[in-house]
């Protein structure tokens, strides 16, 4: 219904994100051409809703897919479940923080970079970003 909406009003360039975590189901580095594979229905979902805008494309609508790291900085309302944030709440209020498992890995971006990705692709020429999707991590 989104995209019907969109394209009514004439929309031309259609920025939608998703999360990376929610994708790939293993500890492998994937790039933008790797198969995605969604470990969550809330994963499908999003797969599903990438594949319906790339799917609408026309002449005169073009959507753009990001594909976010797990995103942190300061915002108006902090998240602390996520580990970045938490580990800064922890550094700042104890002095120190606690590493378990340093084997763990994640991508992370920092809001402000995906600030100016999606400025970037806003303002990039059409031909090149239109129905692509960019990793943004």
């Amino acid at each position: 219904m989104l995209i019907e909406i969109a394209k009514g009003y004439g929309v031309e360039r259609f920025l939608v994100r998703l999360e990376l975590q929610r994708l790939w189901g293993n500890d492998e580095v994937m790039d933008e051409n790797s198969t995605v594979e969604p470990v969550s229905l809330y994963g499908e979902t999003k797969v599903s809703s990438e594949q319906a805008l790339l799917e609408s494309a026309t002449a005169n609508f073009h959507p753009v897919i990001m594909r976010f790291a797990t995103v942190f900085g300061l915002s108006n309302r902090p998240r602390f479940d996520l580990v970045v944030n938490l580990l800064s709440a922890k550094a700042k209020q104890d002095g120190r923080i606690t590493i378990f498992n340093g084997e763990q890995w994640r991508p992370f971006v920092h809001v402000s970079d995906l600030a100016e990705a999606s400025c970037l692709l806003l303002n990039a020429p059409l031909g090149s970003v239109s129905q692509e999707v960019f990793k943004c991590g």
